[in-house]
């Protein structure tokens, strides 16, 4: 973790302090300074930072962090200690696990409510590995996947609306058994992007209609098509792609035929 300050010009490195010297956080601390997977503010100040070892929170006031943990032993602890996406609703921090689902912790109790994949409720999480999280403008979670599609969830209910990899058409044409979701943007009107694997998606979130906009590169003479791994709107409108195949891609509209 590096921190850049504006008036040197210059980046130094971030020490963790303030962490209980608990003999696991011990082993985990020089593993916590360099393998950091997601960063974000949140709307108190505090930055979090998901790492391959457990959760992060920068306190900006105390210069100080905490660290969190899954403990298998308290149900209310972080179910993964391998955290891949961050978002905020409502004051409650949602963090996408690479194997344990989502967990949301409230904030002021410092616990966590999590939410796994139930093979015998179809309202359930479709799929334990969590690759990006991204919170709309009606303020409802969406959850991409490894395999297992997009989950929205729109709190306080606590059912999960599965949109599948056929319905996102996100592996029409691509010879491989897991379909990952890289990114999810919001886009005209009801529309979400999405990033995958298999390129780059439309989903129409009132109608439920899709479409694939796929692209390709050669790669061993062979055609594949170009993952998508990364979409943010510009201030001017337009949406930027970035892939493998192409660096950056800028659309500015997009419409369904």
């Amino acid at each position: 973790i590096n921190q850049y300050d504006l008036k040197t010009n210059k980046f130094h490195p971030l020490k963790i302090t303030g962490i209980t010297q608990k003999p696991s956080y011990r082993q985990a601390l020089h593993l916590l300074e360099r393998l950091v997977q997601v960063m974000m503010p949140d709307s108190t100040g505090n930055i979090w930072f998901g790492t391959y070892v457990g959760l992060l929170k920068y306190d900006l006031h105390k210069n100080t962090f905490s660290y969190y943990e899954n403990d298998e032993t308290n149900p209310a602890s972080l179910s993964q200690n391998t955290v891949n996406s961050i978002c905020e609703l409502n004051g409650s921090m949602f963090f996408g696990t690479a194997l344990g689902g989502i967990s949301v912790m409230d904030t002021g109790k410092e616990t966590f409510t999590n939410y796994r994949n139930d093979p015998f409720n179809p309202s359930s999480l479709s799929d334990n590995s969590i690759t990006v999280l991204y919170k709309d403008r009606e303020n409802r979670i969406w959850a991409g996947t490894k395999g297992g599609g997009i989950n929205m969830l729109e709190p306080p209910c606590t059912d999960f609306v599965l949109y599948t990899n056929e319905m996102l058409k996100v592996n029409t044409n691509l010879n491989t058994s897991i379909h990952s979701i890289f990114a999810i943007c919001k886009g005209r009107d009801s529309d979400l992007y999405i990033g995958s694997d298999n390129g780059f998606s439309i989903l129409n979130t009132v109608t439920g209609n899709s479409k694939l906009l796929q692209t390709a590169y050669i790669r061993n003479g062979i055609k594949v098509p170009c993952p998508v791994f990364s979409i943010v709107r510009s201030r001017t409108g337009e949406y930027w792609l970035g892939g493998i195949g192409f660096c950056l891609h800028a659309i500015r509209s997009i419409w369904w035929v």
